[in-house]
């Protein structure tokens, strides 16, 4: 029926009918396709739509998917209006409403608490115990909990892990308590609570089991433990659950995703596994060095892609002596691709890690290329460099308390709305920094404790010779007198590291570009106004996001610069050990394999022209033969030269 429309593996794949299957599809072998298809087949077979569930993580994979279906639906004159595609968490809320009310939850009317409630409700909670209680901490707690309910943890077993800690040992009661009291749950509560319902309450459990007859899971390598069991738990009835991802695509351990699972689950259950193996995206110089990169790791369930498609480019690697020298490359190869009628939109540039753009944001502002970060800000947008460059203007000029009042509370001192028009007159009257302090503690609207705390602040700030000091050291300096760290640390664990390397990027601009304080902060100004050109044309921009972020989609031409160890893999990662090391693998092939006609990857010798840490590249371009051991000495002094000119 589909013989034009499928290749053989493919279609030996949608043929499935019943009993467990893994479809284990390597990138761009047209794995979607593969569940749209297997769809209109049950469909075809006169199955009700009714009885179909598809889940997958994204509402935007969930629209897509929809839209495909119907799509196909339409053409094969089935109706598939009746089945359900759904999110994971999407699937459980709706469920669990229909359900009514059980074990004192009011299920029908309950309502989903954000972060910021959550955070109000652990406060009132610490108020209430007459503790006090930074927001850091209270974000460990809230991420401990959710990494024990997504493992499936009995609430006695929470408790009893809870006991480890005491802060959390007086918490986990009284959380779940206020839950309750309130009808509210959290984001990882709505599986959980489906998940507790399903294994004790016959009932619940029966009539889902009963509701589908055949389950289709996208990207199954993603699923947590808890996603996993509820798959189990929810296909035991007629055990036809059919699976499609690809384990080498892997990229989410961080945050809970256990592609082991899923191989176990293979092994043990007489699964069907059904491999697609051609890549119809990249090309086979693409491809071949993905594939080559990918073998080193243990246990895989595909062990070779095969291209589709010819040659094409030879995947190109340049070594070049400092970032910045990379980045004005990657900008001059751009413009090269344009030229040669390349659009600005087919051509994505990703990186490890957010804080890496400054360099490649700069080069791409000076050649005017129209540029977006997707999924994150901006480097010169994002709040912690807008902090840091605020209080340098304060101290600049003491008379822009505009920057002042931004940063004031960050960390909290109690500095209200009161405290910001009094610094408002104060800056207007242009005074020097003891009469300013003079008027503060003259001040009538101000109490006592935030005379003390925003006079102390401004002392601090300004303690600092403006005409002698390096902006590098200016910006050390203002980071550490406002404790701006402490503030950084409220944020969770990932964040705080993202937003501190971030603020050493922007030092070691400083350094680099060795300008005073004025000439800085004018750059800075500039880099800030050219958004507004930047932004005319946003869909046909050079799009730049993080690997994690590329995942999913493909691009014509792709960059990947800043390939050296400790930034791929990641030195948390090679930490991790051999665990943390085939995730990094996963996530080179992932961003290798977005490209679909040529790929352009490169490294440094040095971070800026004033280091002296020689870096080396990623292990991962000599696994994958881009880069020959014997043959580096010599790129380095091809380099070099390039470098001196």
């Amino acid at each position: 029926m589909f013989e034009k429309e499928l290749n053989d593996e493919q279609l030996v794949a949608v043929s499935h009918m019943c009993g467990p299957c893994l479809v284990s599809a390597c990138p761009g072998a047209g794995k979607t396709r593969v569940i749209a298809f297997r769809a209109i087949n049950l469909l075809k077979s006169n199955v009700n739509s009714s009885r179909l569930l598809l889940v997958t993580f994204t509402n935007k994979a969930a629209r897509e998917m929809r839209e495909r279906i119907d799509k196909l639906a339409s053409k094969y004159s089935v109706d598939a209006s009746n089945m359900t595609i759904s999110t994971f968490h999407s699937f459980c809320l709706t469920e669990l409403r229909q359900s009514g009310s059980y074990s004192g939850r009011r299920y029908a009317n309950i309502n989903i608490l954000d972060e910021d409630d959550i955070y109000s409700l652990l406060k009132n909670i610490c108020e209430d115990l007459g503790l006090s209680v930074e927001k850091q901490d209270l974000n460990k707690f809230k991420y401990a909990i959710d990494n024990m309910r997504e493992k499936c943890m009995s609430m006695q077993d929470m408790k009893d892990e809870c006991e480890k800690d005491s802060l959390h040992s007086k918490l986990i009661e009284k959380y779940f308590d206020a839950l309750s009291s309130i009808n509210g749950i959290d984001f990882s509560g709505i599986m959980y609570e489906f998940y507790t319902r399903l294994i004790s309450d016959d009932l619940f459990r029966n009539k889902i089991c009963n509701k589908y007859d055949y389950i289709m899971i996208d990207e199954v390598q993603d699923t947590n433990i808890i996603q996993f069991k509820i798959s189990q738990i929810i296909s035991q009835k007629h055990n036809n659950v059919f699976m499609v991802g690809d384990t080498d695509q892997s990229i989410y351990q961080w945050r809970g995703a256990n592609p082991s699972q899923v191989g176990d689950y293979v092994k043990n259950n007489n699964c069907k596994l059904y491999k697609l193996t051609k890549n119809y995206r990249c090309t086979a110089n693409i491809t071949n060095l993905a594939s080559n990169i990918i073998v080193k790791n243990a246990n895989r369930l595909n062990e070779r892609i095969e291209p589709h498609k010819d040659l094409g480019d030879p995947v190109a690697y340049n070594l070049h002596m400092t970032r910045d020298v990379e980045s004005e490359y990657l900008a001059r190869q751009i413009l090269k691709l344009k030229a040669n009628g390349v659009k600005y939109k087919d051509i994505a540039i990703l990186i490890r890690a957010n804080h890496l753009t400054r360099s490649i944001e700069q080069n791409l502002m000076v050649r005017n290329i129209p540029y977006t970060i997707t999924g994150g800000f901006r480097f010169y947008d994002r709040e912690e460099i807008k902090d840091v460059i605020s209080m340098m203007k304060f101290v600049f000029n003491k008379s822009d308390v505009l920057s002042l009042s931004r940063i004031m509370n960050k960390p909290k001192r109690g500095l209200g709305g009161k405290c910001v028009q009094v610094i408002g007159n104060i800056g207007r009257s242009r005074l020097t920094s003891d009469d300013m302090i003079s008027a503060i503690f003259n001040s009538i609207d101000m109490k006592e404790s935030q005379k003390i705390a925003l006079s102390n602040l401004i002392k601090r700030l300004l303690n600092v010779n403006i005409h002698s000091i390096s902006v590098p050291d200016l910006i050390r300096h203002v980071v550490e007198a406002s404790e701006y760290k402490v503030y950084l640390n409220t944020f969770k664990n990932d964040t705080v590291d993202n937003k501190l390397e971030n603020v050493e990027e922007l030092i070691k601009s400083a350094e680099v570009s060795k300008q005073n304080i004025n000439d800085f902060l004018s750059s800075v100004a500039l880099m800030s106004t050219t958004k507004e050109a930047a932004e005319e044309d946003v869909i046909n921009s050079v799009k730049i996001m993080t690997m994690h972020a590329a995942k999913g989609l493909e691009f014509q031409n792709v960059f990947m610069p800043c390939c050296e160890e400790q930034i791929l893999p990641h030195k948390r990662s090679i930490a991790d050990g051999q665990r943390g090391v085939e995730e990094e693998r996963r996530l080179c092939y992932v961003a290798m394999t977005r490209g679909m006609e040529r790929l352009y990857v490169s490294s440094v010798v040095f971070d800026n022209k004033f280091d002296r840490m020689m870096k080396m590249p990623s292990r991962f371009l000599f696994e994958g033969g881009l880069i020959n051991k014997d043959d580096y000495s010599e790129l380095v002094q091809e380099a070099r030269e390039n470098y001196m000119g």
